[in-house]
């Protein structure tokens, strides 16, 4: 399930070869360590594909809670058909960026494949019942998948990783994006990219600062 997390892209939950967070320097951040990963790809794994998307989206490309329930199907058949690895999110194609900023994001082969699986879905089609959405997640009532069915899977998975591991899982969606963002900052710090680093991380995060980006370096202890 987290094979998409892989030190290339972000962090293996069996090979972590990046620094694990340390959650008390900074409080307002509060990202996945490494033993928590591989609880919550477990939970995770045992819900429907919507919410798998959604978390995935968040966690692996650094998308907030409501820019990856507006993911476009446009975008979907886009990645189908080119071998891109980020793909540009905002207004102009129906996401609901922080502030309407349009920024670029990037895409792993394997979230690609399941993007574009789920577009092309029988059961995505019956949800719809012969609607139209242009947005690719769709509820169970053939609506749009909202932040509330979000938190409301949420809070059912964070009990089932509490139950697997008997022990306080304190974390939000918007940890997921804290999540992508430390670990990703971090490979790359390690293969020396240094300012180069941030400059990317604020670009794929949509941060107009670079005080906010190094926020998700701080925590990170060897």
């Amino acid at each position: 399930m987290m094979n998409h997390l892989n030190p290339h892209y972000i962090v293996s939950s069996t090979d972590l070869r990046v620094k694990v967070p340390l959650k008390e320097r900074v409080q307002s951040l509060n990202p996945l360590s490494k033993n928590e990963l591989e609880p919550f790809a477990k939970a995770l794994s045992t819900f429907n594909i919507e919410f798998i998307i959604h978390q995935l989206l968040q966690v692996q490309s650094g998308l907030r809670l409501q820019e990856a329930c507006t993911f476009p199907l446009c975008l979907a058949w886009e990645l189908e058909f080119s071998d891109k690895s980020e793909v540009k999110i905002g207004p102009m194609n129906g996401v609901a960026t922080k502030y309407g900023k349009e920024r670029k994001v990037e895409i792993s082969p394997s979230l690609r494949a399941l993007l574009v699986g789920y577009a092309k879905s029988k059961r995505r089609r019956l949800r719809l019942k012969k609607n139209n959405s242009s947005f690719l997640l769709v509820s169970k009532s053939g609506a749009p998948f909202s932040p509330n069915n979000v938190q409301q899977s949420f809070r059912r998975l964070r009990n089932a990783v509490e139950r697997e591991t008997s022990s306080l899982f304190s974390h939000t969606t918007h940890d997921l994006r804290a999540t992508y963002c430390t670990y990703r900052l971090a490979s790359l710090l390690e293969i020396g990219m240094q300012k180069d680093a941030v400059t990317q991380m604020m670009a794929w995060m949509g941060h107009s600062s670079e005080a906010t980006t190094w926020k998700y370096e701080s925590p990170l202890v060897s």
